[in-house]
């Protein structure tokens, strides 16, 4: 054979690799698409955008990584959620707990249960002038502000009425009165204030016939004046 015909033999065989090389090339790229295309539809994997620089393939993520992804996005916006929920909350302690400042400052009483109702009565009055001198209008928090102040075996009466009691200041006043002021007490303070008086007029007419007794000459002149006054 020729040299010539060696050679055009040679290039046909050259080009024929060639074309084939390029052919699988094209086969291997289309096949690499479409098992992205269906990892990515499959939920399998998700391609890194903006990665394919220069001709290099593209980098794949997991599955797992894919997901986590997900769930790290979803849990930053639920708790933004739940923060920006939170904050009305946070102002209403601040006011409530401004408030029990305010009132603690004003030094209002405590109360244990003594005996005597008239204490019982000066206490509720006292801590009713605090609260409406805090401007606290909230029903509620005048009956947990009053009921911070009591003690004792008062504290332990209050722990079983307060269920039973609406959280409002008249009714919680009513059922304290009742309990510390009862009909009983008033009846007997009533009692004690009229004999008081009866002992004061009593003290005053002993006083008045104590002084005619010791001044005879000034009863005597008083019914004589009276005397004349009635002859003319």
């Amino acid at each position: 054979m020729s040299p010539r015909n060696v050679r055009g033999r040679a290039k046909s065989f050259t080009g024929a690799r060639g074309a084939r090389g390029a052919r699988g090339a094209r086969r291997n790229h289309d096949e690499e698409d479409d098992v992205n295309h269906q990892e990515s539809v499959m939920g399998g994997g998700a391609s890194v955008p903006g990665r394919n620089m220069g001709g290099a393939p593209p980098t794949v993520l997991g599955g797992a990584e894919f997901m986590q992804g997900v769930f790290t996005a979803i849990e930053q916006v639920v708790r933004n959620t739940v923060q920006t929920m939170q904050v009305p909350v946070r102002m209403a302690e601040s006011r409530d707990t401004t408030a029990m400042k305010a009132f603690l400052q004003l030094r209002p009483p405590t109360f244990k249960g003594e005996p005597d109702p008239l204490v019982a009565e000066d206490w509720l009055e006292q801590v009713t002038r605090a609260l409406d001198t805090i401007l606290v209008t909230e029903e509620d928090l005048r009956v947990l502000f009053a009921s911070y102040q009591l003690q004792g075996d008062t504290l332990q009466w209050w722990k079983t009425m307060e269920e039973v009691v609406a959280k409002k200041l008249e009714p919680f006043k009513k059922a304290f009165l009742d309990q510390y002021f009862t009909d009983t007490a008033k009846e007997a303070l009533r009692m004690e204030f009229i004999n008081l008086v009866q002992g004061m007029t009593a003290i005053e007419e002993t006083l008045n016939e104590t002084r005619k007794i010791q001044n005879p000459k000034s009863q005597r002149e008083g019914t004589s004046n009276q005397s004349e006054g009635a002859f003319f």
